[in-house]
């Protein structure tokens, strides 16, 4: 059967790295310098006898740029350090989903291929076994061997039939577990 790749768990994934990327690019750059347009325009009341309306009023104006600088402290490095090990460890997360997606489809395929293996020569020993009982039971009528032989080789054969059909189940399973999977995207 075509087993196809199972995507979801990668696709997960690498949308939680591009959040751990994005949060690492944020807590970088929060420690950037950053410069400000800043304007003003105001009026203020200069008079000395402390009335409300007397007194000159001065009008102050101005325009400039401000450039801070942000100091760096223990909370701005451990934020920043957590990040980048976040993000480290989401890559890490990444690669490994990627690698449990391909092991899982082997897994299916070595499943598949065991159950039809053990199919087949379940169906062999069935066969044998079958044959063994015929010419045991040509035997038993013709006297030359016991009963007690005779329905040992019949349990033989009923034990083999049994586990022929228990592997044509496990090859049911197995192509279940690959549908599943296949379904699940």
């Amino acid at each position: 059967p075509n087993i196809e790749l199972n995507s979801l768990q990668i696709s997960n994934s690498v949308l939680k790295e591009q959040y751990a990327w994005s949060n690492f690019n944020q807590t970088r750059k929060m420690s950037l310098p950053t410069l400000s347009f800043v304007a003003s325009n105001s009026y203020q009341l200069f008079n000395t006898e402390f009335k409300m309306f007397d007194g000159n009023w001065i009008n102050s104006n101005y325009i400039g740029l401000k450039l801070n600088f942000a100091l760096p402290n223990a909370t701005l490095i451990a934020n920043r350090t957590q990040a980048s090990y976040n993000y480290k460890l989401t890559k890490k997360s990444t690669e490994q989903a990627k690698i449990k997606a391909d092991l899982e489809v082997k897994q299916l395929a070595n499943d598949f291929d065991k159950a039809s293996f053990q199919t087949s020569a379940n169906k062999e020993i069935y066969g044998l076994r079958m044959d063994t009982y015929q010419k045991n039971k040509n035997l038993y009528s013709q006297g030359l061997i016991s009963l007690d032989q005779t329905l040992n080789s019949f349990n033989a054969m009923v034990n083999a039939e049994y586990s022929l059909i228990s592997s044509k189940i496990n090859i049911l399973l197995a192509q279940a577990k690959i549908n599943i999977h296949n379904k699940i995207k």
